[in-house]
């Protein structure tokens, strides 16, 4: 028996109650071949071959699709951070580990991760998607935390912040391809995400307190 295609699969799931999964699979579609530009409530009731109509059951607007998006790539995100640190080993292995599933969900994950941090979902009525995301930066403190107790709660946050961009940062050039053809110089991904993450670990565990 042939295989349903894509579209086949999510009609299915749309008849048998599951619109708003059909949705979001439809829009990661349109993400991961055609970007946030082309992405719009009717290309994503096509695909989902349902109405026009339809998608606004659950999503008022563009942005309230983009939102369920991003949350769920954080829930995703935060589990492989979460496992990175109740793994076992030292702090320096554990932080290692937390910066490489950083980066190893961006690259897996790409079209979640292009809109996860998107400025126009920075509204108030996001509540869901805004926690997801505290509880993202608030994994890679309270690893600091952990990891030096001696720091006072604002170095905390310091080192928190420098270590979240470190990775972040990789991460982002890495992915957006704004690294050219310097990343010809580079070792290839896994490499790169071990590398940044002994960086991410020793600027932790080393980050010097503030003299107050």
């Amino acid at each position: 028996m042939a295989q349903r295609g894509t579209g086949e699969k999510r009609r299915a799931r749309y008849h048998h109650g599951d619109l708003r999964r059909a949705l979001v699979e439809a829009a990661l579609e349109v993400l991961a071949r055609e970007g946030v530009a082309e992405l719009s409530l009717r290309e994503v009731a096509r695909r989902a071959g349902v109405s026009t109509a339809a998608p606004y059951h659950h999503f008022p607007d563009k942005q309230s699709l983009l939102a369920a998006v991003a949350e769920e790539g954080f829930v995703a995100l935060n589990a492989a951070m979460k496992q990175a640190r109740e793994a076992s080993g030292g702090w320096a292995e554990r932080l290692e580990g937390m910066a490489a599933a950083y980066i190893q969900f961006a690259v897996k994950h790409a079209a979640h991760y292009r809109v996860m941090f998107l400025p126009e979902l920075k509204e108030p009525r996001f509540e869901e998607y805004h926690r997801l995301g505290t509880e993202s930066f608030e994994l890679m403190r309270g690893a600091v935390a952990e990891a030096r107790p001696e720091l006072s709660e604002p170095d905390t946050w310091v080192v928190a912040v420098s270590a979240w961009s470190a990775v972040h940062g990789f991460t982002s050039l890495w992915t957006e391809g704004f690294l050219g053809h310097k990343a010809a110089r580079l070792p290839e991904l896994e490499g790169m995400g071990r590398a940044v993450g002994a960086s991410v670990a020793s600027l932790v565990l080393h980050a010097p307190a503030t003299k107050r």
